[in-house]
């Protein structure tokens, strides 16, 4: 399965869901929650959004290094 990651940022429109559903339709290797950022963390936080980016795949570009 596909390696995939969960960035949930505060202030967002909707609750979280529960970590048993993310493990059940998908293979979860990060979840992390953020203090700031909201619905359009992109827009909102950029460099916060990027730098979850780069967390996430830092550990496969390595292994394709």
């Amino acid at each position: 399965e596909v390696p995939s990651g969960f960035s949930f940022f505060s202030g967002d429109l909707f609750t979280n869901p529960p970590r048993a559903w993310l493990d059940r339709v998908a293979n979860v290797v990060r979840v992390k929650e953020l203090p700031r950022g909201g619905h359009f963390a992109p827009f909102v936080e950029p460099e916060l959004y990027a730098r979850e980016l780069r967390e996430f795949f830092r550990p496969y570009r390595a292994a394709l290094a």
